[in-house]
C-alpha cells in the first residue's frame, strides 16, 4: 500500500526525478537540497524526450515503467522546483523502491498533459544531457540495465569547439576581483554579476519576471538561470 499523502506533507514531498535533477550537482547548483534520495522505479509511466533540445518528461501509460531517483523535498524547495519546471505539470505518480517491492511511494513527477508529440517536433536528448542523467543514476545506484539503455540511447552529439558561440569583448574593460562579483548579488538595487571563464557577466531580467527573484537567492550555490528569460552584458 502506498504511503498516504498526509504523511508526505508532514515529512516532505516525494519528487521523482527523471532528467538532470537526478544528478546531485544539478540539484545543489539550483540551491535544492533533498531531505533524502533513493533510486526507484516509476509505475504506469514511460519516459519521452521532447522539443528541439530533447528534454525528459514522463508520459502516463498503463503497465509501463522506467527508473530514476526519488527525492524527498521540503514544501518550499518543491515550490521552487515547480518554477524551474514551469513548462511541465506536477502530476501524481506511484513509485516502487528497489529494496522492498511491496512498499509503494506516492510522489510527484513532471509531464505535459495533452501535449502534441511527434518526430517532426521532438528530437533526441543531447549527449551532454544524457551524460548528466547517467552520472546521477550511477551516483544513486539506479539499476544497471536502465543506465545501459541510456548509454546507447540516440543522442544529439556534443558541439565541436569551433561551433561554440563566443563573446565579443569591448576594449578597455575594467578588472574585477571575486569579492566584486560576490558583492553584486542582485538583491535590493545591486547588480547581479556572474563569473564565466574569466569574464564577468551582468545578468538583467525583464520586469515582472518572477523567476528573476527566485534565482537571486541561491547564488552562493551557483547561478542557475537555465530555463529563465534573461539578458547579459560583459562588464
Amino acid at each position: 500500500m502506498a504511503e498516504s499523502s498526509n504523511s508526505q506533507q508532514e515529512d516532505g514531498v516525494w519528487y521523482f526525478a527523471i532528467g538532470s535533477m537526478i544528478n546531485p550537482i544539478s540539484m545543489s547548483g539550483r540551491g535544492l537540497h533533498p531531505l533524502s534520495s533513493v533510486a526507484a522505479e516509476i509505475l504506469n509511466y514511460k519516459i519521452h524526450f521532447y522539443g528541439a533540445s530533447g528534454m525528459a518528461e514522463a508520459i502516463p501509460e498503463q503497465g509501463a515503467s522506467f527508473h530514476g531517483v526519488l527525492h524527498k523535498m521540503t514544501a518550499e524547495d518543491q515550490q521552487f522546483l515547480d518554477g524551474i519546471e514551469r513548462d511541465l505539470t506536477p502530476t501524481k505518480c506511484t513509485c516502487k523502491l528497489y529494496n522492498d517491492d511491496k512498499k509503494l511511494i506516492d510522489a510527484v513527477v513532471y509531464t505535459r498533459p495533452n501535449a502534441i508529440r511527434g518526430e517532426d517536433i521532438d528530437r533526441p536528448p543531447s549527449q551532454r544531457y544524457l551524460d548528466i542523467i547517467i552520472e546521477g543514476c550511477q551516483h544513486f545506484g539506479v539499476k544497471e540495465e536502465y543506465i545501459q539503455w541510456l548509454q546507447v540511447h540516440e543522442a544529439q552529439p556534443r558541439k565541436r569547439l569551433g561551433d561554440l558561440s563566443t563573446l565579443q569583448l569591448p576594449y578597455n574593460l575594467p578588472k574585477m576581483t571575486m569579492d566584486d562579483v560576490v558583492a553584486a548579488d542582485g538583491h535590493e538595487s545591486r547588480n547581479l554579476f556572474v563569473a564565466l571563464n574569466g569574464k564577468v557577466l551582468n545578468m538583467t531580467f525583464p520586469e515582472k519576471k518572477q523567476f528573476s527573484s527566485a534565482h537571486d537567492d541561491p547564488k552562493s550555490g551557483g547561478c542557475s538561470c537555465l530555463g529563465s528569460s534573461f539578458q547579459f552584458e560583459v562588464v
